[in-house]
C-alpha cells in the first residue's frame, strides 16, 4: 500500500478524494546509462537524475537550524534533489527567491515550511509564494494535525501537507509528486479528507441555519460557549442548542469536530490558525 495520496489537480477535498491515484515513481537510471554517467559511482551519486538534466531544487524555511539540517539530511539521503536554499525567516527566503529570479537563476520546485511560524503569518507566506512564485510548490511539514489548519493551508496555496513524523519513503513520494505539479497529503491525514468527502456528499451547509453557521465559526476560533453567547448577544443555552442541532446535521461528535466539518464543506471561517499540537505530541 502507498504511504500517502497524491492528487492531480484541484484543491477541494472532494476533488482530492475523487482524483487520487497511487503514485508510481519514474524508473531510476538503468545500467545502460552507465556509459553516459561515466561509472557506477557516478550513477549512484546522480540518483534519479537523467543525463544532462539538472537536479530539482528544494528550499527549506524554518527558524530552527537543527530542523533545517535534519530535513536537508533526509533529502540528501533520498537522492535526486539538491537543497540549495535554506532560510531561517520568510524575509530571508523571499530575498533569496527575488535575487535568483532577478538573476535568471532557477527557482526551487518545492519550498518546505511550517505554517506555524513564530512572529509571522504562515498563511500570508503561502499566499506570497502562490502569487509571486507559482513555480515553487509549498510543502507544509508541521506538528499540527488540525484539519482546519490543513484546509487553510491548501486554501492559501499549499500543494502538500504532512506531519513532521514523515518517513524517508513518504518524503520521496511527496517531493516527486510536488515537482511534477501534483498535490500531496501525508498518510496520517488522509482520514480527514475522507471524512470531509463523505460530509460534502451530504451537502450539510444547505441544512445549517445562518445562526448555526455563526456559532460554528466562533467555535473554530476556540471561543467558549459563554464567549460565543456574548459575541452573538444570545443566551448560553441557545448557543448549546445551536451546537447540538449543527452537530446532528453534520454527524459530528464534538463541537470542535462540527466546526471542522462545517469548514471543510464550505462554511467560510476567519483565517486564524490553531496552535494546538498534534495529540500525543509534546509541546516545543
Amino acid at each position: 500500500m502507498p504511504e500517502a495520496l497524491t492528487v492531480m489537480r484541484g484543491k477541494d477535498y472532494a476533488g482530492i478524494i475523487r482524483q487520487y491515484y497511487y503514485f508510481q515513481p519514474e524508473p531510476r537510471t538503468s545500467a545502460s546509462d552507465i556509459s553516459t554517467a561515466g561509472s557506477l559511482g557516478d550513477v549512484r551519486e546522480a540518483g534519479w537524475m537523467t543525463a544532462n538534466k539538472p537536479l530539482p531544487i528544494v528550499a527549506i524555511l524554518d527558524h530552527r537550524l537543527l530542523v533545517r539540517r535534519g530535513l536537508a539530511g533526509v533529502i540528501d539521503d533520498i537522492g535526486g534533489y539538491q537543497v540549495s536554499i535554506q532560510a531561517n525567516s520568510p524575509p530571508e527566503l523571499f530575498a533569496i527567491l527575488n535575487e535568483r529570479q532577478r538573476n535568471g537563476e532557477p527557482l526551487p520546485g518545492v519550498v518546505i515550511l511550517d505554517i506555524l511560524i513564530p512572529h509571522e503569518d504562515g498563511l500570508a507566506v503561502l499566499s506570497h509564494l502562490a502569487q509571486d512564485y507559482p513555480a515553487c510548490s509549498p510543502f507544509v511539514i508541521t506538528d499540527s494535525s488540525d484539519p482546519v489548519n490543513m484546509r487553510l493551508a491548501f486554501d492559501h496555496g499549499a500543494r502538500g501537507y504532512t506531519l513532521r513524523e514523515v518517513s524517508p519513503c513518504t518524503m520521496a513520494d511527496a517531493l516527486e509528486a510536488l515537482t511534477d505539479n501534483h498535490y500531496f497529503v501525508g498518510p496520517l491525514l488522509v482520514g480527514h479528507l475522507i471524512r470531509a468527502f463523505v460530509a460534502e456528499q451530504r451537502q450539510p451547509v444547505e441544512m445549517l441555519t445562518e445562526r448555526e453557521q455563526d456559532v460554528l465559526r466562533l467555535v473554530a476560533l476556540r471561543l467558549s460557549n459563554q464567549e460565543i453567547a456574548h459575541r452573538l448577544s444570545i443566551s448560553e443555552s441557545t448557543v448549546k442548542t445551536h451546537l447540538h442541532h449543527a452537530s446532528e446535521k453534520l454527524g459530528a461528535r464534538t463541537r470542535r469536530e462540527a466546526a471542522s466539518l462545517a469548514m471543510q464543506v464550505g462554511v467560510v471561517l476567519e483565517p486564524h490558525l490553531s496552535n494546538s499540537p498534534r495529540p500525543g505530541s509534546s509541546s516545543r
